[in-house]
């Protein structure tokens, strides 16, 4: 079970980001002491984690559920990186080291972009919560995200038709290769399972962002759109 300080700090710092909730004091305590029972099952930095997730990514005051369901989407991906670092030969990888081979994926993948797109795909124009996000719901997917489109200049924006309020402009968007209908099922649900609440479904991507400024909650299917 877990301290109930923490708990009631957490409900607390909510209620601060969710006024229009009205919850009183006498009613945090109440919450904290179910939530510290009904989430004893994940440690700390999960139920942190998944806090912070739904705090980004939702405009109501969450329930236990909510964050229940966040926390063991995370557990899912922690669990399927073990498997995968204990699949390897030698030794298994430290957090920091497979922190670094994280971020190394997404810089060679941005860095492989760059010459496509013409406008500097790099790492230092995307959210780093994006990236985040996208590596844990590719060691949950259990299958290699190819990019096709990543940071967008205005320039090239235009010229491949996006529209002037694209994510992609700000470093907040996507699209992942995907041509077969079973490897889009696992990456949607991966997607979905971290966190994203922005998700469109294309022929031959899923194009994926967290931008804060658009509606959350979507999904949509255009055949041959443009975002």
């Amino acid at each position: 079970m877990h301290n109930l300080d923490f708990m009631l700090q957490t409900l607390v710092n909510l209620a601060l980001h969710y006024p229009q909730a009205g919850r009183t004091p006498a009613q945090l305590r109440i919450l904290a002491e179910d939530w510290a029972e009904d989430l004893a099952a994940f440690p700390r930095d999960i139920v942190e984690r998944a806090v912070k997730a739904h705090r980004r990514e939702s405009p109501y005051f969450p329930t236990v559920a909510d964050i229940w369901r966040r926390c063991e989407a995370l557990r899912r991906g922690l669990e399927a990186r073990r498997e995968a670092e204990r699949a390897l030969p030698g030794r298994t990888l430290t957090r920091d080291e497979q922190n670094a081979l994280n971020t190394d994926w997404c810089a060679k993948i941005l860095a492989n972009l760059r010459g496509k797109m013409g406008c500097g795909a790099g790492m230092e124009k995307m959210d780093a919560d994006l990236l985040h996000l996208l590596d844990e719901a590719r060691d949950l997917a259990g299958t290699p995200f190819s990019l096709t489109s990543a940071y967008r200049c205005p320039k090239h924006n235009k010229a491949v038709g996006g529209v002037p309020t694209s994510a992609h402009t700000r470093g907040y968007a996507v699209d992942i290769r995907c041509v077969d209908s079973h490897s889009r099922f696992v990456i949607l649900q991966a997607l979905l399972e971290v966190g994203f609440r922005r998700i469109e479904l294309a022929p031959t991507w899923i194009h994926v962002d967290n931008d804060p400024d658009k509606p959350r909650d979507v999904a949509f299917y255009r055949h041959g759109g443009a975002y």
